[in-house]
């Protein structure tokens, strides 16, 4: 630690030397792209950087970044380039330090003719490039709070004509998702007589889950991994630990909770036969959330899966957003909402927060396949491909 002290002001010298290097080579032609480029991934890296310690800096650099990227997204046509500057300078760090920068590149990237032409050859079980940028954009601009400029782009994206069409057949702002399969009815919670009947089963059933968790963290107390990092906003955790996704099962960790496995494997897959979007169309998911930990508003890249949600411990003090709708959550207590709807969770309490999240297919897409898989005309999703009949 001292060392890194002692050698830090060496480090800021050496940027600062490096930014001055940069900054002369710009001056000695403003309009080169590359240059520009360069520029901007070192106060980028630097920005993230900055992140990590006090962020003093961190306006100063981003600002520097800005005027750089914004040249960059004037000058170049070219969108494997924008692309390349927004993965590997920005970054999902640095997404929602500039939201509205960052959803103009991905809008133009995600409007290019390269990208529309994939309606033609991808269907809408499939990531297709436009709707995949677009779907980007939201999210970040939604979860930075930039409502007004989410619900322009979402009426750009809705209103788009392509071959006589309108291929993107989002309804609703709050339910955006890259992979959206249209006709499957949208509630942003499911709840009555529409929750679905495992919902009961884990309440029932609750005890024995709990003792399976309570079991698995006595003798495996870090077996878990991060679940979507990006997602975390500042320094929470967030983990997981999954039992079945992929349509398998994993052996190792069904070993660490043999009851809820047990009780599980009675209902997956619900649909055989019935082909997933994702790999993550039906999963079985421990999540940690650590106190004081905030997830990003965010949504699961389509509107197939429903979640259900079961609470294990620690959960009085913690809460779930969907469509805009917050809800307290309760040890033994489940909610079942649409993955494919905005949503978030954050932890106020004082203990770490567990869930068991089953994700099961839309139950109208696994009553009437043939009604929807009809439209899928490459025989194939994100995740599997399948023979004609």
């Amino acid at each position: 630690m001292a060392g890194r002290k002692v050698l830090a002001p060496l480090r800021r010298w050496g940027s600062e030397l490096w930014a001055t290097c940069l900054e002369r080579l710009v001056r000695q032609d403003p309009q080169d792209v590359r240059r520009r480029c360069a520029a901007a991934a070192h106060y980028c890296h630097q920005a993230k950087a900055a992140l990590a310690d006090d962020g003093e800096r961190l306006p100063e650099l981003l600002q520097r970044a800005t005027e750089h990227l914004e040249v960059v997204l004037r000058a170049s046509n070219n969108i494997h380039q924008l692309h390349g500057v927004l993965c590997q300078a920005v970054g999902p760090r640095l997404f929602y330090e500039m939201p509205e920068l960052t959803a103009r590149y991905m809008r133009r990237i995600g409007f290019d003719h390269e990208c529309l032409e994939e309606f033609d050859t991808r269907s809408e079980f499939e990531e297709r490039a436009t709707p995949y940028h677009i779907a980007n954009a939201l999210a970040v601009l939604k979860a930075a709070g930039c409502h007004g400029a989410a619900k322009e782009l979402f009426d750009e994206a809705v209103g788009l004509e392509w071959r006589g069409h309108r291929p993107i057949r989002w309804r609703s702002v709050q339910q955006t998702p890259a992979v959206y399969i249209d006709g499957l009815t949208h509630r942003p919670f499911w709840d009555g007589q529409v929750q679905p009947q495992l919902a009961r089963q884990l309440e029932v059933h609750w005890s024995e889950i709990l003792e399976d968790l309570s079991n698995f963290r006595h003798r495996h107390s870090q077996g878990q991994v991060p679940a979507y990092p990006a997602l975390v906003d500042g320094e929470g955790v967030w983990d997981m630990l999954q039992l079945y996704s992929g349509r398998k099962w994993n052996q190792e960790a069904c070993e660490l909770a043999p009851c809820t496995t047990a009780l599980l494997q009675k209902f997956l897959p619900s649909a055989a036969g019935v082909p997933y979007v994702h790999y993550n169309t039906e999963e079985v998911v421990f999540f940690l959330l650590a106190p004081g930990s905030r997830i990003r508003l965010h949504n699961g890249g389509s509107n197939v899966p429903i979640n259900i949600a079961l609470g294990l411990c620690g959960c009085s003090d913690a809460f779930v957003e969907v469509a805009g709708e917050a809800r307290p959550t309760r040890d033994g207590g489940v909610i079942c909402f649409d993955d494919g709807s905005d949503h978030r969770v954050w932890n106020e309490g004082s203990e770490p927060r567990w869930v068991l999240t089953v994700r099961m297919m839309h139950p109208e897409l696994a009553a009437e396949p043939g009604r929807f898989f009809s439209r899928a005309f490459t025989r194939r999703t994100c995740f599997e491909t399948w023979d004609a009949e």
